[in-house]
C-alpha cells in the first residue's frame, strides 16, 4: 500500500496507521501496568475507586453462621496476615487492583499445614506459568515467580487464582482478559492527549510574538521601542477591565498569536470522552471519576448506589467465591468446620436509605405519626441533621 499516494488522491478525512494494523492480541502485562494503571490518570482513578471500596466492605469470617473473632486462627490469617505486614484491606485492595488491571489475580497461601502462615498477593508482571503448552482441558502445574533477586516455583494448588471471563480460544496462551483490552486504543489515545496537553502548557510562557513588518534595522525592534512595548504590554495583561486595549507603537509591527487555538481546546476537552469510555468498560459511573458534565449533587448518591450494585459488590463476590472454593471448601471437611467470608450489606452506608429518604416516601399521615413517637432529643437530632439547628 502506498500511503502517500493514497493521501494525495483521497479527498475524504481518513486516519491512516503509519506503523501497523490494529491487532487483536492480548495486551502484555507490562503494558497494562506501565501504560495503563501507572501512567493513565483515568485508568488509575477508576481502578483505585473500585478497589478501595471493595477493600473497605464490612467483611466478616463466620463459622456455621457465627461471626468469629481474633482468637480464631483463620480470622487472624484473613484480617491481619497479608504480604508480611498488611491487613485485609491492603490485601483485598491489591487483589482487586490486579484483577481489574490484568483480568486475573494471584494470592499465594504461603506456609505448610492447614493454616498458612500468611497470604501473599503476587505481582502479575513477575509471574510466568509452566512453559509447556497447556491443553484446553488442562491447567498449569506450577507458576514461576521472580522477585528481582530470586526465582520461586509455586505449585498451582498453593494459589488462589481469581479470573475475569476471558477468551477460551486463547486459554493455552494467556489466562485472564483485562477489561482494558477492548478500550486499549482509547487508553493510548488518552496518554497521547495528556502528553499533548503537557506540551501545550509547557509552551504557554508567551502569549504571542511581536515582530517588525520590515527588515529595517536588521529585522529587529530597536531596544528603546521594545522596552516601551514590553512595559505597556505588562500594564495591559490581566483583568477584564483591560480587554480590547491597544498598544500604540512607533514602528509598523506584526503580532503572531501563540496561545491555544480552538483545536487545542477541543483536544483538552476530549478527555471527557476518554473518561466515559474507560469507566464504561468497568460499568462504573463516570461522574464518580471526574466527569463534571454528568455530575450533579442530585444524581451522585444514586450513581454511588449503582456503582456498588453493578461493580463493587460483584467484584468482591468474585474474589470471595474463589477464596471459598480454593481454600475454605478444602479445609472445612478436614476440620469439621463451616468457614465462610461474607460482608454485611446492612453496614454499607451508601446502599442504605437515610431516615429522611424513608420518611419522605411515607404518606403524610403515617410520617406525622412516626414523628409524634420521637423523643424531644430525637427531634433535636433530626433538626441538626437537616440543618435547622447548629451546634
Amino acid at each position: 500500500m502506498n500511503i502517500l499516494a493514497d493521501l494525495k488522491t483521497n479527498t475524504t478525512n481518513s486516519f491512516v496507521s503509519l506503523f501497523k494494523n490494529r491487532g487483536y492480541g492480548n495486551i502484555s502485562d507490562s503494558d497494562l501496568w506501565d501504560k495503563g494503571f501507572l501512567t493513565n490518570s483515568i485508568v488509575y482513578s477508576v481502578i483505585n475507586n473500585i478497589s478501595s471500596k471493595v477493600a473497605s466492605l464490612p467483611y466478616e469470617l463466620t463459622n456455621s453462621d457465627e461471626v468469629t473473632d481474633e482468637t480464631d486462627a483463620y480470622n487472624e490469617l484473613f484480617f491481619n496476615n497479608w504480604n508480611s505486614d498488611y491487613g485485609h484491606e491492603e490485601g483485598m485492595r491489591l487483589t482487586a487492583v490486579n484483577l481489574l488491571t490484568f483480568g486475573v489475580a494471584f494470592i499465594q497461601k504461603k506456609g505448610d499445614g492447614l493454616i498458612p502462615d500468611e497470604l501473599f498477593v503476587l505481582p502479575n508482571q513477575c509471574l510466568n506459568r509452566e512453559s509447556s503448552l497447556i491443553g484446553f482441558y488442562e491447567n498449569p502445574r506450577y507458576y514461576d515467580f521472580y522477585d528481582g533477586a530470586k526465582s520461586y516455583r509455586i505449585p498451582t494448588e498453593d494459589l488462589i487464582i481469581i479470573r475475569l471471563p476471558y477468551d477460551l480460544k486463547r486459554k493455552s496462551i494467556k489466562e485472564g482478559l483485562s477489561p482494558l483490552q477492548p478500550v486499549w486504543d482509547t487508553v493510548i489515545a488518552s496518554n497521547n492527549r495528556a502528553e499533548a496537553e503537557k506540551s501545550l502548557f509547557e509552551n504557554r510562557g508567551a502569549i504571542g510574538i511581536i515582530s517588525p513588518k520590515t527588515n529595517k534595522d536588521g529585522g529587529r525592534i530597536p531596544d528603546t521601542i521594545f522596552s516601551v512595548l514590553q512595559d505597556k504590554l505588562k500594564s495591559l495583561i490581566g483583568g477584564a477591565d483591560k480587554a480590547n486595549k491597544v498598544i500604540q507603537a512607533q514602528v509598523p509591527l506584526d503580532f503572531t498569536q501563540i496561545g491555544m487555538s480552538a483545536n487545542d481546546l477541543k483536544l483538552i476537552e476530549s478527555e471527557k470522552m476518554h473518561v466515559r469510555r474507560i469507566a464504561g468498560v468497568y460499568q462504573y459511573p463516570s461522574q464518580l471519576v471526574g466527569d463534571t458534565d454528568a455530575s450533579q449533587y442530585a444524581n451522585y448518591a444514586e450513581a454511588l448506589k449503582s456503582a456498588y450494585r453493578d461493580v463493587i459488590l460483584p467484584t468482591a463476590d468474585l474474589i470471595l467465591n474463589e477464596f471459598q472454593r480454593s481454600f475454605f471448601n478444602k479445609i472445612n471437611p478436614l476440620l469439621a468446620k463451616d468457614y465462610e467470608i461474607i460482608y454485611n450489606k446492612s453496614n454499607i452506608v451508601s446502599l442504605n436509605e437515610h431516615w429522611s429518604e424513608k420518611l419522605n416516601k411515607m404518606p403524610v399521615g403515617i410520617a406525622t405519626k412516626v414523628i409524634e413517637t420521637l423523643t424531644p432529643e430525637e427531634v433535636e437530632q433530626i433538626k441538626f441533621e437537616i440543618g435547622l439547628r447548629y451546634e
